[in-house]
């Protein structure tokens, strides 16, 4: 039974830590295919889902304005290529994230039967094209860069059929490298390819972007989901054979071939990763180098601010009076506790432990630098903290009142738990413990709120968990008392075993930034922070520093043990659930001939009953009709003559009628 309940206990205590995933949707720009690869193996392998989103991925049609949908809402981040920076510059507030191609796969395509080997070749040539200006301003700026005379150039609607160009009706075919070039390499068809890239006109394409109404509401998240998106790219251009795989499975409209995926995966890499860059990088001067070719086209005339067109979750999280402050403060104070990991320690003059990981967190979203200054305890971080010698606190509970620190909101809540020994029994409720003597860090946080909300429990102090721990195992206290990470964490150090979790309180205690009282923009900084931490992120460390010790203290031989005892669990329940079926088809059986066989005798009874009437109503006629013979003989003697033939009859008539109708 004790297995169930650690097994229990930590599996609640660590799904208590998991929130709800946050619902969006991405609207994609063209068909499936392996150009939005990296968005289906950020759902496949779960990245998304770590970083806390359910995705749902909208299918493209003919109808889809990705644009459109983006900015009523319909959906949260869309897919879009360079024309975006055109319509921002028209005025639709947007906002980009990544451009995960640096070069638009766009080109042009002729057979090399056509002879032609450059622009100059132009004149006089029918090049199929769609439509849109904004989406094929590079093909038309770089055709314009010739001198060659457009009026002499037949443009042609574009049709999408390829064999309109190996069939000579267009002599240029506008396609994307990683798609058209294949089919005709399978098909022994020579041809060449002439790009803007390779002219200077060299564009974006599939930009990821969302509103800037969702960045102003969430900004963490917009930045978290973009992240996610990244490593899914990332993860799919290193593994192309299983992204293909499984887009050939599950993401294949268009019935393309395996060996055309992977072609498509190697030439889109190409596209992705050029000069070094990080993937998804974007460019100041590759948006306005855009703008001045849509300029030249005609199709932006005015000055165009791009502040808020590429996003930067650095930007714009912070008012320009709080960026201002940081600036000039140069560096935040922070107090690191010493020798309380998995929370916090001084290793080489580095700070390490969660609060650390929490502050680091908080880099990425403002120009932040921090100063360490040791603590030797709570105690100790507290009086420097109410002293001014520190800025902030990365870890503490809202719980010190008048001690010139303020708390901000929590980012996080984690529960408490109690160790026993392993003899006591498991402690169902806590209120029926109370009267139990317990054991806590001197100075720890959650202390004066756990006086405050069991004014009746008996605490006593310890220097470290560690001592805590040997105090209960020596039996001078019944209970250790201390929050589940730090619990969790410790135990790693325990060789012997005779320690156990055996309880958890219902409260969780809040863990937030404490703030020196005296600096109001600090502490409304750090307010800003502590409400758009992401909980994955946060999360995210707790369950690292958790799983750290659970593989170091995890034994095989117990291990086997755990999950032999589930496995027979289980079983005992699926037989007992087989053993009560069974009786419940023998009793319903019973049932039905316990029925059948009472239906039966009520039939007899009642046949028995119907017999015994019939027998006592013929008694009562047979009476009768005696006593009517008596009165025939009566008269017949009073009279001195016989009855007539027909009185005769008469009666023997009724006599007959009387006894038929019982059949006797």
């Amino acid at each position: 039974m004790k297995y169930i309940f650690v097994f229990l206990l930590l599996f609640t205590s660590l799904h208590a830590l998991q929130k709800p995933l946050r619902k969006v949707s991405l609207q994609l720009q063209w068909l499936d295919q392996f150009q939005f690869a990296g968005y289906y193996m950020a759902k496949e392998k779960g990245f998304y889902k770590d970083a806390g989103f359910d995705v749902e991925i909208k299918k493209f049609s003919n109808k889809t304005d990705v644009i459109d949908d983006v900015l009523n809402g319909r959906t949260t981040y869309g897919i879009g290529r360079s024309s975006l920076i055109w319509s921002y510059a028209k005025g639709k507030k947007i906002s980009l994230l990544s451009a995960i191609f640096q070069s638009s796969p766009l080109t042009l395509i002729s057979i090399e039967s056509s002879n032609i080997y450059g622009l100059k070749d132009f004149q006089g040539k029918k090049i199929m094209i769609t439509e849109d200006a904004v989406e094929t301003a590079s093909v038309h700026a770089m055709i314009k860069s010739s001198k060659i005379d457009e009026r002499s150039i037949e443009f042609k609607n574009h049709t999408f059929n390829l064999e309109d160009l190996v069939e000579g009706k267009v002599d240029l075919y506008a396609g994307y490298v990683s798609n058209e070039p294949f089919i005709l390499k399978k098909r022994g068809i020579p041809y060449r390819l002439l790009s803007p890239k390779e002219r200077g006109f060299d564009f974006y394409s599939d930009i990821l972007f969302t509103s800037q109404e969702n960045i102003r509401k969430n900004p963490q998240s917009v930045n978290s989901f973009n992240k996610a998106s990244i490593r899914g790219w990332e993860y799919a251009f290193k593994n192309i054979d299983e992204a293909v795989d499984i887009i050939f499975k599950k993401y294949n409209p268009t019935d393309k071939t395996k060996d055309a995926l992977k072609y498509e995966a190697n030439e889109l890499k190409k596209l992705a990763y050029i000069d070094g860059l990080p993937l998804g990088s974007i460019k100041k001067s590759k948006i306005e180098r855009i703008l001045d070719i849509y300029r030249i086209m005609g199709l932006v005339e005015s000055e165009v601010n791009i502040y808020e067109l590429i996003f930067n979750p650095k930007e714009g999280f912070l008012s320009k009076e709080e960026q201002e402050y940081l600036k000039k403060k140069g560096e935040i104070k922070a107090c690191v506790t010493k020798s309380i990991l998995p929370l916090s320690d001084i290793e080489h003059d580095m700070a390490i432990g969660i609060g650390s990981d929490i502050l680091n967190l908080t880099k990425d979203r403002a120009d932040i630098s921090y100063k360490y200054v040791s603590s030797e305890n709570w105690e100790d971080a507290l009086t420097k903290t109410a002293n001014k010698e520190c800025d902030i606190l990365p870890m503490t509970a809202n719980i010190l009142k008048g001690k010139n620190i303020k708390y901000t909101a929590p980012y996080h809540y984690e529960p408490l738990v109690v160790v026993t020994k392993k003899l006591q029994n498991y402690i169902v409720d806590i209120d029926n413990a109370l009267d139990e003597e317990f054991v806590v860090v001197r100075g720890n946080p959650f202390v004066q709120e756990l006086k405050e909300r069991f004014p009746n429990i008996k605490l006593n102090y310890t220097d470290s968990i560690k001592d805590g721990f040997a105090d209960v195992e020596n039996g001078k206290y019944y209970g250790y008392i201390d929050t589940l990470i730090n619990t969790a964490y410790v135990f790693k150090n325990i060789s012997n075993g005779h320690l156990k979790i055996s309880g958890q309180f219902e409260h969780k205690t809040g863990v937030c930034f404490g703030v020196r009282s005296d600096d109001e923009m600090l502490f409304n900084i750090f307010q800003k922070f502590s409400k758009n931490l992401e909980h994955p992120d946060v999360h995210k460390f707790f369950n690292n520093w958790v799983s750290i010790n659970y593989v170091n203290n995890v034994k095989f031989e117990y291990f086997k043990e755990i999950v032999f005892f589930i496995l027979v669990v289980i079983f005992i329940f699926f037989y007992r659930q087989h053993i009560l079926k069974k009786k419940n088809s023998e009793l319903e059986e019973l049932k039905n001939k316990l029925l059948e066989l009472n239906q039966t005798l009520e039939l007899k009874i009642s046949d028995a009953v119907s017999e015994m009437q019939k027998k006592d109503t013929y008694m009562l006629h047979k009476s009768r009709l005696t006593q009517m013979g008596e009165i025939v003989s009566m008269i017949s003697h009073q009279w001195k003559q016989p009855l007539s033939i027909i009185s005769t009859l008469n009666i023997s008539i009724v006599m007959a009628i009387e006894l038929e109708q019982y059949d006797l």
